[in-house]
């Protein structure tokens, strides 16, 4: 039951998102065709050209029933049908903190990508095709003697490039082990932990006028915190536990004034402290 309402609500969502006026049981179109210094979008049913190690990150965008645009990606599951040709690497974040994914290409050939609707009652596909550019030799290629130059080094997360001197004709060089290195990382370590509680009532012995006083105001609309609040600190450091702590201010609050503010948190004291580690210059993995 709760499998199916789970998919039910997805669907819901799915449809609310209405990428170009598209529900989940139509066909997904997403808006024209654009990039950007950091993503590409993607375009359900189109065919685009990628070289040989390349990488680029793609996101499904597009318009809701307002115009206003949204970013799918995270809707859907992304696939490759020729993981030897391009891959697919799915993340989150990045700079603008949305969803995306990555396509690397691997070696020559075609591979059709593929987004999968997630947890949805009517199955909804979006695909669209990477063809990798020099897949196949022109005349003069095939007749060339090649000598093959480096031109990308392959690392243990992607595969390399070896280019003919005489026709750039390329290859690909297979992904590499894993490039360990020692090295020196600093950490900090918490040593204590202390809970900690702020009064934030209004202290009226200080000057404030009440409700429209403008001191508070131009203290709130500078995001600060008004001089007329009185912010008394109460530390586990001196009540010894978290009860005494939540006592001691609530007694403070309630003979002082009258009631209960507060901003509570945790003050840690830490160190910083040297390791060594082995780990892949490439990827980070330590050893």
């Amino acid at each position: 039951m709760r499998k199916l309402l789970k998919q039910i609500i997805t669907a819901i969502l799915a449809a609310a998102i209405l990428i170009t006026g598209v529900t989940p049981t139509g066909t997904m179109t997403a808006n024209a065709a654009a990039s950007d210094d950091e993503f590409t979008r993607f375009i359900p049913n189109s065919t685009i050209t990628m070289k040989l190690g390349e990488s680029k990150r793609f996101q499904l965008i597009g318009t809701d029933k307002d115009g206003k645009e949204q970013n799918a990606t995270d809707m859907f599951t992304w696939t490759s049908s020729n993981e030897s040709a391009v891959s697919v690497y799915k993340a989150t974040g990045g700079n603008k903190a949305i969803g995306y994914f990555r396509l690397n290409v691997n070696g020559k050939g075609t591979a059709v990508i593929t987004g999968t609707l997630n947890n949805a009652v009517t199955e909804t596909k979006l695909s669209m095709t990477v063809k990798v550019s020099g897949s196949e030799m022109t005349a003069k290629q095939k007749k060339c003697k090649h000598t093959y130059k480096t031109t990308k080094k392959a690392t243990c997360q992607r595969t390399g490039i070896k280019t003919c001197t005489k026709c750039k004709w390329q290859k690909t060089i297979a992904k590499a082990d894993h490039k360990y290195v020692k090295s020196t990382v600093s950490e900090v370590i918490v040593d204590a932990s202390y809970y900690e509680i702020y009064c934030n009532k209004i202290d009226f012995s200080k000057g404030c006028t009440g409700i429209n006083c403008k001191v508070c105001d131009e203290y709130d609309t500078k995001g600060l915190l008004s001089p007329h609040v009185c912010s008394m600190k109460f530390s586990q450091r001196e009540y010894g536990t978290i009860q005494a702590t939540e006592d001691a201010y609530e007694h403070h609050a309630l003979s002082v004034h009258g009631g209960i503010g507060y901003d509570n948190r945790f003050e840690e004291v830490t160190h910083n402290e040297d390791r060594v580690v082995t780990m892949c210059t490439w990827c980070g993995k330590e050893k």
